[in-house]
């Protein structure tokens, strides 16, 4: 995978490894239930994030991830919050497309903060939800200037023709659902936001907050993002 970049090492690593992913996610699930179920004080998980090629430092996504917490008012003894920044994509490494297609597939991340192309890349893989499903509908109209949607017969077209190894290497996320048959928002344009809440400079690319379809904690994904607007002043 060396060379490649890192749309190429995505869509080469989910064409040879998916059923490897499959069989991981199903033993890391099995093997989370165990240690939770015997070992140690158990506290609940609120709310996981992926963050991955974001620019963001773990220590700022930890800090985050606390004041998050703080502003949930959870007990710190048994609730807690997680923001991973330590994937990393770009280059095409092995242990950075493997974490995140497992974390999503076992369900360990409620919601992904990424590029636009990884962003492309997961809804291509079906990981993303439908934002309508979700997040409440007054969330929505506050970000309604920041949406990307992507058309689902056309999402349904390129996943046939990828299965018979045909599909082109196109994005089919956009800002604009005008023209698209049955368009569906997926994503939400939160650079403006990041580059104040943690002082990620926007010239470092677009990043976009999508909401992962394996989630069990739809409300609190809508707050994690409504929170992250708050430390960025409602930027955007």
């Amino acid at each position: 995978m060396r060379g490649m970049t890192p749309r190429e090492a995505l869509d080469y690593f989910w064409t040879y490894y998916k059923i490897h992913l499959m069989f991981a996610a199903i033993i890391i699930f099995f093997a989370v239930l165990i240690v939770q179920a015997n070992f140690g004080k158990k506290r609940e998980l609120v709310f996981a994030a992926l963050l991955v090629d974001t620019g963001i430092p773990q220590a700022a996504a930890d800090n985050a991830a606390a004041g998050f917490a703080r502003w949930l008012e959870l007990d710190p003894e048994t609730q807690h919050v997680t923001l991973d920044a330590s994937v990393q994509i770009e280059g095409g490494t092995v242990a950075g497309v493997q974490k995140l297609m497992v974390s999503v597939a076992a369900g360990e991340i409620d919601a992904l903060i990424t590029s636009p192309d990884i962003a492309d890349f997961e809804l291509k893989g079906g990981a993303l939800s439908d934002l309508t499903v979700v997040l409440p509908e007054e969330t929505l109209d506050r970000y309604a200037d920041r949406l990307l949607y992507a058309d689902a017969e056309a999402l349904s077209a390129w996943v046939e023709a990828n299965r018979a190894g045909e599909a082109e290497d196109v994005s089919l996320l956009s800002r604009e659902s005008a023209g698209m048959a049955r368009p569906v928002p997926v994503g939400i344009d939160i650079t403006d936001a990041c580059e104040a809440a943690f002082a990620r400079p926007a010239e470092y690319g677009k990043l976009i907050y999508t909401v992962a379809v394996t989630t069990r904690r739809q409300e609190e994904s809508g707050r994690f993002l409504d929170y992250l607007e708050t430390l960025g002043g409602g930027a955007g």
